[in-house]
């Protein structure tokens, strides 16, 4: 089944609402619901109209995976425009191991280098999760700590 990778903003709450969804109905532990949200409305506001989703989709316009990217929080008011996270890379089990994700992270990652002044991007991924890790070193990320402990943290430098 073709899958599409569609360029979405904040305001997208259909797609961001079925992700969360499918995402709690396949690991409820994980995933509660309702998602708990840390930040009043005034503040979530702010954070999130830095964010640059990318959302995986079939034909029928129904969403399969998502990631986004959002600028490093130095505190809670002062972001670092030249440091970005790459937060909530997700591909629905069916639709993994077909180079899906790998896709899906390739594009967050060009459009992070040809439309934000960009040096790193930054993430965090479980030790356990042995296919994530892999897929991240395929695309040159490089891990920023030794131990076998959560989180393991990885970086990627744009030159």
């Amino acid at each position: 089944m073709p899958l599409t990778i569609i360029k979405g903003t904040h305001d997208d709450r259909p797609y961001l609402q079925a992700i969360r969804i499918m995402m709690h109905e396949l690991y409820p532990d994980l995933f509660p619901w309702p998602s708990p949200h840390r930040y009043p409305d005034s503040k979530r506001q702010k954070i999130m109209t830095d964010k640059h989703f990318f959302f995986l989709c079939d034909e029928n316009g129904q969403c399969r995976g998502k990631v986004h990217i959002t600028p490093w929080l130095k505190t809670n008011e002062i972001k670092d425009y030249s440091q970005w996270i790459i937060f909530g890379l997700f591909v629905h089990p069916d639709y993994q191991r077909q180079w899906r994700g790998k896709k899906l992270l390739q594009t967050a990652m060009d459009y992070a280098r040809n439309h934000i002044p960009i040096k790193t991007l930054h993430l965090t991924v479980k030790a356990s999760n042995s296919k994530a890790i892999g897929l991240y070193q395929s695309l040159w990320w490089i891990r920023t700590n030794d131990d076998d402990k959560w989180p393991i943290k990885m970086i990627y430098k744009f030159f």
